[in-house]
């Protein structure tokens, strides 16, 4: 049996048989009253610590270069914004709403690529292309014709 002390109240509690083991070992109080309790009068581990120490090499989730496809290109559009218009073709950009899965949402029509495609933190490495120029750039169409045809000759080697 799964017994603890609030360190609040000091009352003794048990283990509920919905808690998994991860959750027990985290739990601290005996009620939410209790929790809510302790948080009152005490200060917080952020107070007084000035926003732009938690950006980028100051955030504890920070992965350097070691982040993501989609984790660069957030991070990209939050330094550089939307590009203005397209590098090859000169388009501008603009909001276009689209419905994806029966869901409303504008997206910008020019998007960030990458130049070297090694993905990296540098602002010089990015231009601005529309979606077909943005196709074109990354030969994305060949790209997904040797994935199926890749994917097919596996499928048929296992029959």
């Amino acid at each position: 049996m799964f017994i603890k002390n609030c360190i609040k109240c000091g009352k003794s509690f048990k283990k509920q048989p919905y808690e998994s083991k991860k959750y027990w070992e985290l739990k601290k109080y005996c009620s939410r009253n209790c929790s809510t309790l302790w948080t009152i009068g005490n200060i917080p581990w952020n107070k007084g610590k000035e926003r732009s120490e938690f950006d980028n090499e100051g955030n504890p989730n920070w992965k350097g270069d070691e982040v993501g496809y989609s984790g660069i290109h957030r991070w990209i559009k939050r330094h550089l914004g939307n590009p203005k218009q397209c590098t090859h073709c000169g388009l501008k950009g603009r909001y276009k709403k689209i419905i994806r899965l029966g869901k409303v949402k504008n997206v910008w029509t020019i998007e960030w690529a990458n130049v070297s495609r090694q993905y990296l933190r540098n602002f010089i490495d990015w231009i601005g292309l529309c979606h077909p120029c943005h196709v074109k750039y990354d030969d994305i169409l060949k790209k997904a014709w040797i994935t199926r045809k890749m994917q097919k000759e596996i499928y048929f080697e296992r029959r």
